[in-house]
């Protein structure tokens, strides 16, 4: 009896008719672009340069955490799909651990606003997620394998030509 799945690399890529793409990146990207502009200007009126600062830092990690994290992901499952989840796991609690270092290391009254930062996080990681919701609703995705049709039944076959059960 096997209690652990089989873990090892296969030689070939396991389902390499899977469109895995990074077309998703486009609609964070653009998100994040309209958030700076928006940020920084709320930003610059409110509390000034370290707030500026603080923004446009915010929303560079959060870019730079999407893309290294769905580029993981998209290589992984390129090779094997079966790998799509533990990656994005693995993916995740490196940004959390990461961005978690990186606030202890910024000094609060420092020339980065890290309150600032820490709004344009969440905001940029919420916006970041809407992005790839709408990106992913409006493709078409098939949630099983799905095969075409090889030959459709013939219309001359009839419920007497069925075997008896």
């Amino acid at each position: 009896m096997k209690y652990f799945p089989d873990l090892t690399m296969p030689s070939e890529p396991v389902r390499p008719q899977t469109p895995w793409t990074l077309d998703h990146l486009r609609a964070g990207f653009l998100t994040t672009a309209v958030l700076l502009v928006v940020g920084v200007v709320i930003a610059a009126l409110v509390g000034g340069w370290a707030s500026v600062y603080g923004v446009v830092l915010g929303l560079v990690i959060v870019a730079a955490f999407f893309a290294v994290g769905s580029w993981a992901v998209v290589a992984l499952a390129r090779h094997d799909d079966r790998l799509a989840f533990p990656a994005a796991l693995g993916s995740y609690l490196l940004k959390i651990v990461l961005l978690g270092g990186l606030m202890m290391l910024l000094p609060i009254d420092g020339p980065i606003d890290v309150k600032a930062m820490a709004i344009a996080v969440v905001v940029g990681a919420l916006a970041w997620s809407g992005a790839q919701i709408w990106h992913v609703l409006g493709k078409r995705i098939y949630y099983v394998d799905y095969h075409e049709p090889t030959a459709a039944p013939s219309p001359a076959a009839s419920s007497t030509d069925r075997p008896a059960r």
